[in-house]
């Protein structure tokens, strides 16, 4: 079976490039205008092999589009993929899979068309998929003659260039397998959806060739009856595939049988045969073991005067070497020998146990001279790190030793005292000094935890002049006004809710010494002291009118008749308008959305320099690219070569890409 896998839309309505994976069912859906037509139009120029435009767009129910309309995309003039006074070339292409030989070949259709209007249009189906490139070198789709030397050299005779429809046709249905063209006019009416309103017209056009309409209902009456006949055969077929199946399985269980009978009777007689052998052999082993046994019994009582006689020399040459005194003095020397050979495993064994605890102890210290060594804190002096290595290297010198270390190495000893005597040294007067600062840094925290101990009950740190000074106010004051008056320090009475607490840091930071300031009743102020005059105070209310009002209006800003606040935002030199601004819009979405959202407030950018920069931007990037082409079509009026042409034309963007690095700068201004 042949399937389409794939198909391949080039310069095709508004499709540049588009490659279109198809599977074994597919729908094609979307609003009107999405292109479904436009893809079932392209399958039927390939398909059917035909560029007759009365078929296009039949799916949609009308019939307004041209093969020309789809190649230059003008049916609206300002539609801006048009290519309408272009040159170029467009493909149509559909990769077909063969599932039973595995391989796969690609019909299709190219056209070259020109900037005045005219076209030329080949057929093309070789053997292969469809190449990676799509058919496009060098940004541009290939044309008839490129394409020609692309399948001679790629495929060579596996590729056909047709230059009429009716090759063509012929060698695509040679790839389907297919010799009859009615199965092209049978797809004409599946492509273009046309709906079968006469189904025998249909039947006798394209099933049957018969020159009457037939009697359909006979006909559906034949199918049904070969259907059932056709069942019936084929259980038939089950059912003797079966019976031959059994009848096998029984010859090969008679056949085992008479098999195993025989193997039965062959191991029979062979065990016969083996058990007469077997007695045969007991019988003559039987015999040579009876003579055996007579000339063991006569060696026997041989060697039993023999042992008697050896036993009396034996008895008789003990009581002469007891009664020596050569036998006396060896047998002192073996008691000294074992006592000897005692006293040496003893010492062995302490000697071991007292290698095995040097070895340990300088385990143990190699692993603290390691952890000092690569410990980064400042309470090991360098001193101390310099005896350090001193000992990390003489007990190493105990490691490499080993079980010789009391043999010829009796000077380490004399080292590793020296050096560890001095490291405990320096450990003491190390353990003296973090000692010291233990005490100090104790000192700190208990004076820390009485600070925290106060800001917790709200007795804030403040200095001990202020508090001089509030008290000396608050007394002077109450004394003249005989009656008590409430000082509080600007920072004790800051409201910051509990939900931008988090801020309160930032506040004080920004209020610096201001949050020092004493705030005292209004109705004090008639006791402020301006001036001194012959050394009295002159107060204010002797020389004003005090009275508690608001301050008087200086100036208003409204927003849609709305009171507002106008804060005028200005960059700083060398920073970028654009993304400041981008920024901004950010942050302002983001508290209007969260925290002014719940407060009735909302902040609104009332202009905008980004705007304008972008137009401009959009406008220039627009007019850039008009000039590039418009120049480049210049030139290759002038030197008739695209290669020239390029070449020239590349120096256009390098040095405008030149003169943005030289001469680059950034403006603009942001109101809010």
């Amino acid at each position: 079976m042949k399937k389409l896998k794939r198909i391949l839309l080039i310069n095709w309505w508004y499709y540049s490039k588009q490659l279109i994976d198809v599977d074994d069912i597919n729908f094609l859906t979307g609003r009107t205008g999405a292109g479904k037509s436009t893809i079932i139009d392209a399958l039927q120029i390939v398909l059917l092999g035909e560029t007759n435009a009365k078929n296009f767009n039949k799916a949609a129910g009308k019939s307004e589009r041209t093969l020309d309309g789809y190649l230059r995309a003008d049916v609206d003039p300002n539609n801006k993929y048009s290519r309408k006074g272009k040159d170029f070339s467009s493909y149509i292409a559909c990769e077909f899979f063969d599932n039973i030989e595995g391989t796969r070949f690609v019909t299709g259709i190219v056209f070259d068309c020109r900037n005045d209007g005219s076209r030329q249009e080949r057929y093309f189906v070789y053997s292969g998929a469809i190449p990676d490139n799509c058919f496009i070198e060098n940004g541009q789709a290939l044309d008839i003659r490129s394409l020609r030397a692309y399948l001679t050299q790629t495929y060579g005779t596996k590729a056909t260039l047709c230059d009429t429809h009716k090759e063509y046709r012929d060698t695509m249905l040679a790839k389907w397998n297919v010799h009859n063209e009615q199965v092209l006019r049978m797809m004409k009416k599946a492509i273009s959806f046309q709906p079968i309103t006469d189904i025998q017209q249909f039947i006798t056009e394209n099933i049957c060739d018969i020159p009457d309409k037939p009697n359909i209902e006979i006909m559906q009456q034949n199918i049904r009856d070969y259907k059932r006949h056709e069942q019936l055969a084929k259980r038939q077929e089950d059912k003797l595939v079966s019976l031959n199946d059994i009848a096998d399985k029984y010859k090969t269980v008679v056949n085992l049988r008479e098999q195993k009978q025989l193997h039965s009777f062959l191991v029979l007689w062979g065990r016969q045969e083996i058990y007469k052998l077997s007695v045969a052999d007991y019988k003559q082993q039987a015999q040579e073991y009876g003579e055996k046994e007579e000339q063991a019994t006569s060696q026997s009582k041989a060697a039993e005067k023999l042992a008697e006689q050896t036993d009396l020399e034996r008895t008789q040459l003990i009581e002469i070497c007891s009664k020596s005194d050569v036998y006396q003095e060896e047998k002192r020397l073996k008691e000294q020998r074992k006592f000897c050979q005692n006293e040496t495993d003893s010492l062995k064994k302490t000697l071991e146990q007292d290698v095995l605890e040097i070895r340990r102890e300088s385990e143990r210290m190699t692993r603290f001279c390691t952890a000092v060594e690569n410990s980064d804190s400042i309470l090991w002096s360098d001193s101390l790190r310099s005896v350090v290595g001193n000992v990390h290297k003489a007990y190493a010198v105990l490691n490499e030793v080993g079980n010789r270390l009391f043999v010829d190495h009796g000077g380490v000893f004399d080292t590793a005292y020296a050096v560890t005597g001095e490291l405990g040294q320096k450990v003491d007067e190390s353990y003296f000094g973090i000692r010291q600062q233990k005490e100090e840094l104790e000192q700190g925290k208990e004076s820390t935890q009485e600070s925290l101990a106060k800001l917790r009950k709200n007795i804030k740190d403040y200095p001990a002049g202020l508090l001089l000074l509030k008290s000396r106010l608050q007394t002077e004051l109450e004394e003249k006004g005989h009656s008590k008056v409430e000082i509080a320090i600007l920072a004790d009475v800051l409201e910051i809710a509990s939900a931008e607490e988090r801020w309160r840091g930032a506040i004080e930071g920004y209020l610096n010494t201001q949050k020092f300031y004493l705030l005292v009743d209004p109705v004090q102020y008639e006791q402020i002291v301006v001036a001194y005059q012959n050394d009295r105070p002159v107060y204010l209310h002797e020389v004003a009118e005090v009275k508690i009002d608001y301050a008087e209006q200086a100036g208003f800003t409204k927003r849609n008749g709305y009171p507002a606040f106008y804060i005028t935002l200005q960059r700083a030199a060398g920073s970028n308008t654009v993304e400041i601004l981008d920024a901004l819009n950010k942050e302002i979405a983001d508290l209007n959305q969260n925290e002014l959202q719940n407060k009735g407030i909302e902040i609104v950018l009332s202009f905008d320099a980004s705007v304008h920069i972008k137009r401009a931007i959009e406008l220039v990037n627009g007019n850039l690219i008009l000039g590039i082409a418009l120049a480049l079509g210049i030139l290759y009026l002038f030197l008739r070569g695209w290669q020239a042409t390029l070449l020239i034309g590349l120096t256009i963007p390098v040095s405008l890409m030149m003169q943005i690095i030289v001469t680059g700068k950034q403006i603009g201004r942001a109101h809010v």
